[in-house]
């Protein structure tokens, strides 16, 4: 029978395996490797856990800095931040810095220029910069950063852009919600950044840019946000990108787009492009149809909002471009949209994949569309996989599947995904009825998610 020095002893070997610190025992580096993950002020909260970790802090090279509202302007919690934002630069001992996030949130001044200069001096490689509450002017010494590969500025920060922009290392660039964005600014950047491959922009509704034009011979990502329409009335985006692989637009219909030249590597293309109060008249609808001719050597096509609708508005006397390359197209169907996304298909001969996205604010399909449709060609050689997304079970979105299990020879995938309501007994219902339609392709399954 065990002792109660015994127990003793046991138990204090149980709690000693318990707490075994296997992360402790970590190398130094590789220490520093997992807290480059984590906010900095989480950081230096642990050099009091050990001896051992006392100064593993300092030598992290990555700064994750935030200032949160929290419902009251309290200049002592703004003095503090600032104080302890101070003390990290100043104690740090690795030379450089690879990342620096400043994310602010407080109408009360700060030294956030100060630190930010801090940061370009010490070769930063990555600028993550949000000014929410206030406005800041960025520091001109980061137009000429030669050690910065990613810069992404939010909200607040205004800019007094030089004429002559020097970034020679910069490859990703966002600007977000910045209100002092001017025509010329985004020309200023792109001349001064010759190896640019990704250029996010999202537009401020009270922004001065009235002409966009992206001209860069290194971009292989565009992603345009306009979320708002242009204060003056008018815009005019031009892109001339040889290299572009991904283009995302989301717009009110501009007066004019403009790709220069075709974009030989775009590969994707996400489109979602509206008129003032979504309805469409024969200029809008023309500018639509424009665009879709301009990229129309894209393989992955995904066509959002109402953009469809433009080409059932755009004037007979136009000719559909044929979409030799395209592979994978998604869109948003509804009434006002059915027949353009038929004269899509119609004109996509090497389509493999067709994902439908059932509009449940707008109206249904037509059942107009599917009384003599021309099959398309690529039913016959190509098409393999359909996908109906916010199924409800109705009339006409079982005569959409009917015309696609009825006229898709090689089809060889159906899924369709229910509303998450959708009562059980009827789903049953539903699915014995479709599984009586006829198909033109043995081999195709139809799968519900």
């Amino acid at each position: 029978m065990d002792t109660s020095e015994d127990c003793k002893l046991k138990r204090q070997k149980l709690c000693e395996t318990i707490v075994e610190d296997r992360i402790s025992s970590l190398p130094e580096a590789v220490l520093g490797h997992i807290l480059s993950f984590l906010p900095t002020k989480t950081v230096v909260q642990t050099s009091i856990l050990s001896r051992r970790w006392r100064n593993i802090w300092n030598s992290v090279c990555n700064f994750d800095f935030e200032f949160l509202y929290d419902g009251n302007e309290d200049l002592s919690r703004v003095q503090k931040f600032g104080r302890f934002v101070d003390s990290v630069l100043i104690l740090r001992s690795y030379p450089c810095i690879k990342k620096f996030r400043l994310h602010f949130h407080s109408s009360l001044p700060c030294n956030a220029s100060t630190w930010i200069r801090a940061a370009v001096r010490n070769n930063v490689e990555e600028l993550d910069l949000g000014n929410f509450l206030s406005t800041l002017e960025m520091p001109r010494i980061v137009f000429s950063c030669e050690t910065i590969r990613i810069l992404k500025v939010y909200h607040g920060f205004t800019f007094q852009i030089p004429e002559a922009v020097c970034l020679p290392s910069l490859r990703v660039l966002h600007l977000v919600s910045l209100f002092s964005l001017k025509d010329g600014d985004i020309e200023k950047f792109l001349s001064g950044s010759p190896v640019l491959e990704e250029l996010f922009i999202n537009s401020h509704h009270n922004d001065l840019v009235t002409t966009l034009s992206v001209q860069s011979s290194s971009l292989k990502s565009l992603k345009i946000r306009r979320r708002d329409q242009c204060r003056f009335g008018f815009f005019r985006l031009i892109i001339d990108a040889p290299k572009l692989e991904f283009l995302e637009l989301i717009d009110y219909v501009s007066e004019e787009f403009e790709i220069v030249k075709l974009l030989p590597s775009l590969v994707k293309a996400s489109v979602d492009v509206r008129p003032e109060d979504f309805i469409y008249d024969s200029v809008q609808a023309a500018q639509v149809f424009g665009l879709l001719k301009q990229i129309s050597n894209v393989k992955s096509l995904s066509l959002f909002g109402v953009t469809v609708e433009g080409i059932d508005f755009a004037d007979t006397g136009f000719t559909y471009p044929i979409f030799h390359n395209l592979m994978h197209l998604e869109v948003n169907a509804n009434e006002n949209g059915w027949l353009g996304f038929l004269e899509i298909l119609r004109n996509s001969p090497n389509l493999e994949t067709v994902v439908l996205h059932k509009d449940n604010d707008r109206s249904d399909y037509p059942d107009e569309s599917f009384r003599a449709p021309a099959v398309p060609r690529c039913f016959f050689s190509s098409l393999k996989r359909v996908e109906l997304r916010g199924f409800e079970g109705n009339r006409v979105e079982m005569k959409v599947i009917r015309y696609f299990l009825k006229n898709a020879k090689v089809l060889k995938k159906l899924a369709i995904e229910y509303l998450d309501d959708m009562d059980p007994k009827k789903e049953t219902k539903l699915l014995k009825k479709l599984l009586k339609f006829p198909r033109a392709s043995s081999t195709c399954q139809i799968i519900f998610y």
